[in-house]
């Protein structure tokens, strides 16, 4: 089944495809000798089937106009358990497809709707549109195997309502996971991770915390998975056996480790219905049940057919989670646990349980992180050695313990929070202050030969049964990551790379001794540019240390997602147009330069220029002295190669700026410029573009702008010149080689931006 969703997938089968296995099963199934050989072409049949549907649906949606519609449907799932960004319908009817994802205007707009309320709304919907930047793969193709193509807005919560009273036990659970959160709000610093830890709202860390797991190869502890409910259950079933046990009638007349599965089940179960009961949840379920029953069973030659039925049931329902990163490692881990399972001398519980299991999951999935383009720490190996035992051990029961006497408002339930809130703001510190004590972590999916080398060298971990061969294996396999360089891009440096990064710019210019970021792209209370695209995309390019970053200004779509660059990667310096100092805009900004130890100088003309191995940083506005609006005094730079080519960043001065910067510049010519204020009307004057003549232009903005950016007008005005736009909504991410012929070169295929 695998195969033929894969194949689907990879090859864009069409629907009518899967009757071709189904034929081929069909006609083996006659000889009973070939009927195993049928039942593996139909089984490729149904999940080529599955996963071509799903796909067509998907590609005729996103060829859809926008539109204003009334839609019905039922909530499937939300972003958040409280104040969520988006909630999912199913069994849509009146949009044209079977799922849809609902936007919400304000923060609080879709907070009274909770899985299984059926829904009646406005929506204004439109195909959705998804950033595309290097080292994120096809994010468009991934809401497409969801089944997800369309979104939709609600413009107001007054245009929603429900079609049949809010019943049944999803309600009253969700209800219940909304009043623990608000809730856990009395546990100060630590209450992200309780939610993250009990809910399984790992968006509710703040970005510093986040941060600080994914350097440490603890990310995958945020979110409530196999790992966790194998804990939970474990331990129930542990204590309920020993309980059991203790009764001489009862371990006489029963077998103790089957009495004490049904409670451990319980457990489980219970976990996940108050972690939100969502796909990865149910997923993960199926897996630790799967395992577990093997195992209770003292029969571990029964994983592996357990694993294999839980995983053909997944795919028939979602076929879609052979593709997500949190199935493929919940089944790596379970799969190597079984596969490494023995029993330990008594000496080895005390001294290398811990060890054995960090190393074995290391392992098993550091393979699966590096495909996917995470970073595998140097330290993940003592990290979950470490601090895993302890999250479970602790923090996690912590959670558990405060989520229940809140759940049922039992008395006392206060004081439980705050000292759960206590245990996990103390861990998130310690581990803040260990993440922050490591070098920053720079790693990106590694190239093919590396990722052949470090699976084979998985495969050679997984083999072995001493533990501290596991432990060399690990330890290196983490180190040969660490080590790999990533996966190479086109075209080489030196290069221009504006982001995709939505209503907002941010640049990177990279030469091949050095590299410079301009901007850092917009944040808000639920969304960081900065850590959610320009990190990942500057470890895909193999950024390692940034010479310079540069805040044109402090409007927030510019210098947002600064803050999290200057945490996550090493960077020497740090510019800011002259007198911004004092701006209270750049306050988070300089604390972070501070903090991660980053010059700062202020900039702009008079300013020396400044070089970059081979390239050559000029500063060419605003004056020192003078007073005027943020854009413009916006800190506008030409970068320069050794072959000739010229980048004009001018953030987002007007016209009237444009003209004075032309009266002080009287060569202001570049081969490539991005369009100022991203191409609204006011700016990317005649003057200006008959000044710099460019032979390419770049719109950092997205498709569909709310602002009209960029404006027809202006788009006008570069056609009559003849000069090719680029253009971050339609064509994702944009990359100009600054060498050999000018050409801009986006990531997947076009979107229709009208």
């Amino acid at each position: 089944m695998a195969l033929g969703i894969a194949v689907a997938d990879r090859c864009d089968a069409p629907v009518w495809a899967a009757a071709l296995p189904a034929a081929a099963g069909l006609l083996l199934s006659r000889a009973r000798r070939f009927r195993a050989h049928a039942a593996v072409f139909v089984a490729i049949a149904v999940g080529l089937h599955a996963q071509a549907a799903r796909l067509a649906q998907a590609r005729a949606a996103s060829a859809g106009e926008p539109r204003e519609v009334v839609v019905e449907g039922v909530v499937a799932r939300r972003s958040a358990a409280i104040a969520p960004r988006w909630i999912e319908l199913d069994a849509v009817r009146g949009a044209g497809i079977a799922r849809l994802r609902v936007f919400a205007t304000q923060p609080d707009d879709l907070d009274a709707w909770l899985p299984g309320d059926p829904l009646r709304a406005r929506l204004r919907i439109a195909p959705l549109r998804w950033a595309r930047n290097p080292g994120d793969g096809d994010p468009l193709r991934r809401l497409w195997r969801a089944g997800l193509a369309v979104g939709g807005a609600l413009p107001h919560r007054s245009l929603a309502a429900a079609t049949a009273p809010a019943a049944g036990p999803r309600a009253w659970l969700h209800r219940t996971r909304a009043r623990i959160a608000v809730a856990f709000g009395a546990g100060g610093a630590g209450a992200g991770l309780l939610r993250g830890l009990a809910l399984g709202d790992a968006e509710a860390l703040p970005a510093e915390q986040r941060e600080a797991f994914h350097r440490l190869g603890l990310e995958h502890a945020l979110s409530v998975s196999g790992l966790h409910l194998t804990w939970v259950s474990a331990a129930v079933y542990a204590l309920c056996r020993a309980g059991l046990r203790r009764s001489a009638w009862l371990a006489a007349r029963w077998d103790t480790r089957r009495l004490a599965l049904a409670p451990a089940c319980i457990a489980a179960f219970g976990y996940a219905a108050l972690a939100g009961w969502a796909v990865p949840v149910r997923r993960s379920v199926l897996v630790v049940l799967a395992a577990g029953f093997a195992v209770a069973r003292r029969r571990p030659q029964l994983a592996g057919a357990s694993l294999s039925a839980a995983a053909l049931w997944i795919l028939a329902v979602e076929p879609d989670a052979l593709f997500q990163p949190g199935a493929q490692l919940s089944f790596a881990a379970m799969a190597a646990f079984a596969w490494a399972l023995r029993p330990p001398a008594a000496r080895e519980r005390r001294i290398a349980a811990a060890l054995r299991t960090s190393a074995t999951a290391i392992a098993a999935t550091a393979p699966i992180v590096a495909w996917h383009g995470g970073g595998v720490s140097s330290a993940a190996l003592a990290a979950n050695a470490i601090a895993l035992p302890w999250l479970e051990c602790a923090v996690l029961p912590a959670a558990l313990v405060a989520a229940v006497t809140a759940a049922a408002e039992l008395p006392g339930a206060g004081a439980v929070i705050r000292a759960a809130g206590a245990i996990s703001a103390a861990t998130v510190s310690v581990l803040g202050a260990v993440a922050r004590a490591l070098p920053a972590l720079d790693q990106a999916a590694p190239s093919t030969p590396w990722w052949i080398a470090s699976a084979a060298l998985a495969a050679v971990g997984l083999i072995a049964r001493p533990t501290p061969v596991r432990a060399a294996v690990a330890l290196a396999l983490a180190a040969l990551l660490a080590a790999a360089p990533p996966a190479p891009t086109s075209p080489a440096p030196p290069r221009l790379v504006v982001l995709d990064v939505g209503q907002g710019d941010a640049a990177l210019v990279q030469g091949n001794r050095g590299a410079l970021l301009v901007d850092g792209g917009p944040a808000r209370d639920d969304f960081d540019a900065g850590a959610r695209r320009v990190v990942p995309a500057l470890r895909a390019l193999g950024v390692a240390r940034l010479d310079l970053v540069i805040a044109t200004h402090a409007d927030l779509d510019h210098r947002g997602g600064l803050p999290a660059v200057l945490r996550a990667v090493a960077v020497a310096e740090l510019w800011l147009p002259w007198g911004a100092r004092a701006d209270p805009g750049f306050t988070a900004v300089l604390a972070a330069a501070r903090d991660a130890g980053t010059r700062v100088r202020e900039a702009g003309r008079g300013s020396p220029r400044r070089r970059i191995g081979e390239l050559t940083v000029d500063p060419l506005w605003p004056p020192r002295e003078g007073r005027a609006s943020r854009n413009e005094r916006s800190l506008v730079v030409r970068v320069s190669t050794p072959g000739g080519a010229r980048v004009l960043l001018p953030g987002d001065i007007d016209a009237r700026a444009e003209a004075q910067l032309l009266a002080v510049e009287p060569d202001a010519r570049a081969d490539v410029l991005l369009l100022p204020h991203h191409g609204s009307r006011g700016s990317s004057s005649a003057a200006l573009l008959d000044a710099v003549a460019p032979r390419l232009a770049i719109a950092s903005a997205p498709c569909r702008s709310r602002f009209g950016m960029p404006h027809p007008e202006v788009q006008a005005r570069l056609g009559r010149r003849a000069v090719p736009m680029a253009w971050t909504g339609r064509d994702g991410a944009v990359s100009v080689a600054l060498h050999g012929p000018l050409r801009a070169v986006g990531i997947g295929d076009p979107f229709h931006c009208p």
